[in-house]
């Protein structure tokens, strides 16, 4: 992230990442596994979520958590539910990594899905987070404004969000730009 210094390695350090690309590795055989299986269970979508929040730029996992999302619709009365707990996943890859394009190409394909409404309110509440910890991430700006371009009240919280903003030259970009 910009403006954050860079920590010296440690020799624990070497042990940790040795550690971490096992579980990396043997979480996505599972997820490849369950992929190819087509198993939708809650199990096979929460190793899929284990691997997301270690590594958000798994496309294959997102791939996989579309098509059991659209498997595990079938019942109209847990469609919100389920939406939330995938902008939940969503959020937690962010948290991992802001830049992901996984991530966001996840949520957008999400919320253009209109499965439910598009809350603005959490919309540009996660914005708001995630510009506090890093203003010049052009990718947060781009992929929230393009999941709020179609909420009504868009114009008087985007102007209240721009006045708390405006040291960005790349969010002004962005926003100037349409991305």
């Amino acid at each position: 992230m910009h403006g954050q210094p860079r920590r010296p390695k440690k020799p624990e350090d070497g042990a940790a990442a040795v550690a971490k690309a096992a579980k990396l590795r043997d979480l996505q055989a599972q997820v490849l596994h369950n992929h190819h299986t087509s198993t939708y269970t809650e199990e096979a979508l929460g190793l899929s979520f284990k691997l997301l929040e270690i590594n958000p730029e798994a496309y294959t996992a997102w791939n996989y958590r579309k098509l059991a999302l659209r498997h595990n619709l079938k019942e109209p009365e847990a469609i919100k539910s389920v939406v939330d707990d995938e902008l939940r996943v969503v959020e937690a890859a962010l948290r991992a990594n802001l830049k992901s394009y996984g991530a966001w190409y996840h949520r957008k394909w999400l919320l253009n899905q209109k499965l439910t409404p598009v809350d603005s309110k959490r919309e540009f509440g996660l914005l708001d987070k995630l510009l506090k910890l890093d203003a010049r991430n052009f990718h947060t700006t781009a992929g929230s404004l393009q999941n709020l371009w179609g909420c009504q009240k868009r114009m008087s919280l985007s102007t209240q969000w721009l006045r708390s903003v405006t040291t960005s030259v790349i969010t002004w970009h962005g926003i100037i730009a349409g991305t």
